[in-house]
């Protein structure tokens, strides 16, 4: 883990060109997968065996929730990897994995009901036109599954007077309007301090920005202004869906424990579900793996949880097919033979609900029924 560390800060550190570093990089992730199934894969074997005695273990994966003290929150876990040859026993292709800042944060999401995704979806891309899939995402899931989508960002194939800039104010606004769905093809950062890391959106009107925007980007959502504008109010029994197609955003440079990320940020503030990265993602895959996601949450009914473990599946499938809703660019790209690359395929990971879809029930109080989940 120091190792991996180490690593990042060489290659946050060097050019965007330096290949070097980069390796290095992927490397020693590699290095950390390897290790991390030495400490996880026993105790994912001995709960298998005190939970499911002689069962039948591909009927139902195992589902975990992890809750990581300190800098095992750097670790992606649920890419840890025993010996396999050309393919790798990865835990995720036996456990679904979810994962929380502290398990009052998971007990209070566990709460929370799912919205359908396509009642009132928000598809933002990146304000700045700088990444060149993000438009490709946005109108691919668009197109595909939410044809009502309230259209942010930068676009070039979308009239202006259908864009909304996408400022933070905004999508703050449509969160708290009831939002079902939250969709980012944007950039994203950790920052020096936890509350500073933000998601890279358009920046306010001169004279809308608030305080905390003086000094500072006045086009960041930060940690800070989600918690003190928090996405919808904890006392609600559902929440959105938030997916952060962006970099970083599910991890913290220091202050570990119950980290502040945005991810969890979202979560604190009443998302039922959040997709976070945990480290620089591949513009062109991440766009990819964000369209097959948003075809199991859709075409395939799954629960963001499932959906995203399914996607991730289908990445590391070297017979893999179109799913069902893949067209031009992302068609192609899914016919790239590295796929299987873990900084490819892996960068994303799920907080919120860990449960299939369709099981949420509630008593006769209106409290979910916690076995049920």
């Amino acid at each position: 883990m120091e190792r991996y560390l180490d690593a990042t800060a060489l290659r946050d550190a060097a050019a965007p060109d330096d290949a070097a570093a980069a390796q290095g990089w992927e490397e020693s992730l590699g290095a950390l997968c390897d290790w991390a199934h030495d400490v996880l894969g026993p105790v994912v074997t001995a709960l298998e065996e005190a939970l499911r005695p002689g069962g039948d273990r591909a009927k139902e994966p195992l589902r975990v929730v992890l809750v990581p003290c300190g800098r095992l929150g750097t670790v992606p876990w649920h890419v840890a990897r025993g010996p396999g040859g050309p393919s790798p026993a990865y835990l995720c292709r036996t456990t679904v994995f979810s994962y929380a800042a502290s398990g009052s944060q998971f007990l209070r999401t566990v709460r929370r009901a799912p919205r359908d995704p396509a009642a009132a979806p928000v598809l933002l891309a990146d304000p700045t036109l700088g990444l060149t899939c993000a438009e490709v995402e946005v109108l691919a899931l668009r197109n595909a599954f939410y044809p009502a989508a309230r259209l942010c960002g930068g676009m070039f194939e979308v009239p202006e007077d259908e864009l909304l800039p996408g400022t933070p104010d905004e999508v703050l606004g449509f969160l708290a309007d009831g939002a079902s769905l939250l969709h980012v093809a944007s950039h994203g950062s950790a920052g020096v301090r936890p509350t500073v890391s933000a998601l890279h959106l358009a920046a306010e009107p001169e004279g809308d920005r608030p305080a905390e925007a003086e000094g500072a980007d006045p086009g960041d959502l930060t940690v800070t202004r989600l918690l003190d504008q928090p996405v919808h109010q904890q006392a609600t029994t559902d929440g959105p869906l938030v997916v952060l197609g962006a970099c970083r955003t599910d991890l913290s440079t220091r202050d570990h424990d119950e980290a502040l990320t945005l991810t969890t940020a979202f979560v604190s503030g009443g998302a039922r579900d959040v997709v976070g990265s945990r480290w620089t993602a591949d513009d062109g895959t991440a766009a990819l793996l964000m369209a097959v996601f948003h075809h199991y949450l859709n075409a395939e009914g799954l629960s963001p949880v499932d959906a995203l473990r399914t996607a991730q599946l289908w990445m590391l499938d070297p017979g893999r097919g179109n799913p069902g809703s893949l067209s031009g660019v992302l068609l192609r790209l899914a016919e790239r033979t590295d796929l299987d690359r873990v900084p490819l395929w892996a960068a994303f990971i799920h907080q919120g609900h860990p449960g299939p879809a369709g099981t949420r029930k509630t008593h006769e109080g209106g409290g979910p029924d916690e076995h049920e989940w």
